[in-house]
């Protein structure tokens, strides 16, 4: 079973279209919203080893499931904030799961880097999700003028107090991943305490983990290859 190759196809896969979706109106945010649902049930099926992990997939998964239908069918019912609370419990049970798998295997096979890029790239999601709740919560914590100047002079029009959520949490996604790769382009720029604080943690966590824990990971794989 690939169930890490499995999860990558999709975190690439969603990564790889949510910019030119969020610039098809509505049927584009639909068709993103489709695909990341999607993505949370692929999470919970690669968490899905044994009954009681099983169990715990379920009790991280369907609340988040729920919400997140909730939210974009009857939006009054729950707040912006409370979905990506419920979100980022999720996701960082996922991560921290998918984890202790990748460290528990005795051999490293490609699967098991699949795994170990996917903790990456839900990282950068993570901190997504946590920097598009300190917006939601501390308005104007970061400063987008750049950022919206650039995609006006493109044609496309966005705002961060009057665009969907969708759009919202996508222009951190964006943002998270320029900072997870120290690429750092500037358009966007923390503003509060509390995003520089989260900023700093990403850039460094970033950093630590290519460096220390996936370079290891391929060096044990270029040997076990050899032997």
């Amino acid at each position: 079973m690939h169930k890490f190759r499995v999860l990558l196809f999709m975190l690439v896969g969603m990564l790889s279209c949510y910019p030119y979706l969020i610039q098809e109106g509505h049927v584009g945010k639909t068709l993103f919203e489709i695909m990341f649902t999607g993505l949370i049930f692929v999470s919970m099926y690669v968490l899905c080893d044994t009954p009681k992990d099983t169990v715990k997939a379920l009790v991280f998964g369907v609340p988040a499931l729920v919400v997140h239908a909730a939210y974009y069918l009857v939006p009054d019912l729950f707040g912006y904030s409370m979905l990506m609370g419920f979100l980022v419990i999720f996701y960082v049970y996922m991560t921290m799961s998918v984890l202790r798998h990748v460290l528990g295997e005795k051999s490293v096979d490609t699967d098991t880097i699949s795994g170990a890029i996917c903790i990456y790239l839900l990282m950068g999601m993570i901190w997504a999700m946590l920097y598009s709740l300190v917006d939601q919560l501390v308005p104007g914590s970061f400063s987008v003028a750049n950022y919206f100047s650039a995609a006006e002079s493109s044609g496309v029009e966005l705002s961060l107090a009057n665009e969907s959520a969708t759009a919202h949490f996508t222009v951190f996604l964006y943002f998270s991943y320029t900072t997870l790769t120290t690429l750092g382009y500037g358009d966007i720029i923390p503003a509060s305490n509390a995003a520089r604080s989260l900023t700093s943690l990403e850039a460094i966590a970033g950093v630590l983990y290519v460096g220390a824990f996936v370079a290891r990971l391929i060096s044990v794989y270029a040997r076990d290859k050899k032997l």
